[in-house]
Protein backbone atom coordinates (compact mmCIF):
# COMPACT_ATOMS: atom_id res chain seq x y z
CA UNK A 1 0.00 0.00 0.00
CA UNK A 2 1.35 3.54 -0.83
CA UNK A 3 0.42 7.19 0.10
CA UNK A 4 0.32 9.80 -2.14
CA UNK A 5 -1.10 13.52 -1.83
CA UNK A 6 -4.38 12.06 0.52
CA UNK A 7 -4.61 9.14 -1.64
CA UNK A 8 -4.41 5.71 -0.94
CA UNK A 9 -2.96 3.24 -3.16
CA UNK A 10 -4.03 -0.54 -3.08
CA UNK A 11 -2.12 -3.32 -5.35
CA UNK A 12 -4.86 -4.43 -8.13
CA UNK A 13 -4.31 -7.89 -7.07
CA UNK A 14 -5.61 -6.67 -3.58
CA UNK A 15 -8.67 -4.97 -5.12
CA UNK A 16 -9.30 -7.80 -7.47
CA UNK A 17 -9.57 -10.26 -4.49
CA UNK A 18 -11.70 -8.07 -2.92
CA UNK A 19 -14.14 -7.32 -5.36
CA UNK A 20 -14.19 -11.45 -6.54
CA UNK A 21 -14.78 -12.43 -2.40
CA UNK A 22 -17.63 -9.56 -2.07
CA UNK A 23 -19.51 -10.51 -5.32
CA UNK A 24 -19.54 -14.22 -4.66
CA UNK A 25 -20.36 -13.45 -1.33
CA UNK A 26 -23.55 -11.68 -2.48
CA UNK A 27 -24.04 -14.46 -4.43
CA UNK A 28 -22.79 -14.13 -7.90
CA UNK A 29 -21.04 -16.86 -9.79
CA UNK A 30 -17.35 -16.64 -10.38
CA UNK A 31 -17.89 -15.64 -13.42
CA UNK A 32 -20.46 -12.96 -13.33
CA UNK A 33 -18.35 -11.62 -9.74
CA UNK A 34 -15.36 -12.33 -12.71
CA UNK A 35 -17.57 -9.89 -15.33
CA UNK A 36 -18.34 -7.18 -12.77
CA UNK A 37 -14.80 -6.39 -10.91
CA UNK A 38 -13.69 -6.35 -14.57
CA UNK A 39 -15.84 -3.38 -15.10
CA UNK A 40 -15.15 -1.73 -11.71
CA UNK A 41 -11.45 -2.30 -11.61
CA UNK A 42 -11.06 -0.98 -15.61
CA UNK A 43 -13.30 2.03 -14.60
CA UNK A 44 -11.24 2.98 -11.71
CA UNK A 45 -7.71 2.81 -13.79
CA UNK A 46 -9.19 4.83 -16.13
CA UNK A 47 -9.78 7.28 -13.31
CA UNK A 48 -13.64 6.95 -13.67
CA UNK A 49 -14.30 6.52 -9.77
CA UNK A 50 -17.76 6.95 -10.18
CA UNK A 51 -18.26 3.87 -11.66
CA UNK A 52 -15.58 2.05 -9.79
CA UNK A 53 -15.46 0.44 -6.97
CA UNK A 54 -16.83 2.66 -4.31
CA UNK A 55 -20.25 1.45 -5.73
CA UNK A 56 -19.62 -1.21 -4.24
CA UNK A 57 -21.54 0.02 -1.07
CA UNK A 58 -24.59 1.00 -3.44
CA UNK A 59 -24.74 -2.58 -5.01
CA UNK A 60 -24.59 -4.43 -1.46
CA UNK A 61 -27.59 -1.84 -0.33
CA UNK A 62 -29.12 -2.40 -3.67
CA UNK A 63 -29.08 -6.17 -3.02
CA UNK A 64 -30.13 -5.75 0.76
CA UNK A 65 -32.76 -3.79 -0.55
CA UNK A 66 -34.15 -6.13 -3.06
CA UNK A 67 -33.77 -3.56 -5.91
CA UNK A 68 -31.15 -5.44 -7.54
CA UNK A 69 -31.92 -9.21 -8.27
CA UNK A 70 -29.16 -11.61 -8.40
CA UNK A 71 -30.92 -14.40 -9.82
CA UNK A 72 -32.53 -11.85 -12.41
CA UNK A 73 -32.81 -14.14 -15.71
CA UNK A 74 -32.37 -11.51 -18.64
CA UNK A 75 -35.60 -11.88 -21.63
CA UNK A 76 -35.05 -11.00 -25.22
CA UNK A 77 -38.26 -9.49 -25.47
CA UNK A 78 -38.06 -7.88 -29.26
CA UNK A 79 -35.62 -9.47 -31.79
CA UNK A 80 -34.18 -9.24 -35.10
CA UNK A 81 -31.50 -10.07 -37.23
CA UNK A 82 -29.87 -6.62 -36.29
CA UNK A 83 -31.18 -5.68 -33.27
CA UNK A 84 -32.51 -6.88 -29.71
CA UNK A 85 -34.19 -5.52 -26.89
CA UNK A 86 -33.43 -7.14 -23.20
CA UNK A 87 -35.35 -6.82 -19.84
CA UNK A 88 -33.24 -7.24 -17.24
CA UNK A 89 -35.68 -7.95 -14.50
CA UNK A 90 -33.81 -5.75 -12.26
CA UNK A 91 -30.37 -7.39 -13.01
CA UNK A 92 -26.57 -6.10 -12.39
CA UNK A 93 -25.97 -3.63 -14.81
CA UNK A 94 -22.68 -4.73 -15.79
CA UNK A 95 -23.67 -8.51 -16.11
CA UNK A 96 -26.64 -6.85 -18.49
CA UNK A 97 -24.45 -4.69 -20.80
CA UNK A 98 -22.53 -7.64 -21.15
CA UNK A 99 -24.56 -9.95 -22.58
CA UNK A 100 -26.24 -7.12 -25.00
CA UNK A 101 -22.57 -6.42 -25.74
CA UNK A 102 -22.13 -10.13 -26.98
CA UNK A 103 -25.34 -10.40 -28.44
CA UNK A 104 -24.27 -7.34 -30.18
CA UNK A 105 -21.09 -8.54 -31.72
CA UNK A 106 -23.03 -11.93 -33.04
CA UNK A 107 -25.48 -9.82 -34.78
CA UNK A 108 -22.94 -7.60 -36.51
CA UNK A 109 -21.08 -10.80 -37.53
CA UNK A 110 -23.65 -12.06 -39.25
CA UNK A 111 -25.23 -8.67 -40.40
CA UNK A 112 -22.93 -5.91 -40.54
CA UNK A 113 -24.51 -3.89 -37.83
CA UNK A 114 -25.81 -5.36 -34.37
CA UNK A 115 -27.63 -3.00 -31.81
CA UNK A 116 -28.64 -4.28 -28.50
CA UNK A 117 -30.77 -2.42 -25.33
CA UNK A 118 -31.18 -2.96 -22.01
CA UNK A 119 -34.41 -2.34 -20.03
CA UNK A 120 -34.86 -2.85 -16.18
CA UNK A 121 -31.48 -2.79 -15.44
CA UNK A 122 -29.31 -1.81 -12.55
CA UNK A 123 -26.05 1.08 -13.26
Amino acid sequence: MAEAKNTVLFPYETLHKLCMDAFQKFGFSEKEADIIQDVLLTSDLFGIQSHGMQRMVRYHKGITNGLIKIDAKPEIVKETPISAVIDGHDGMGQLLGHKAMEMAIEKAKKSGVGIVSVRNSNH
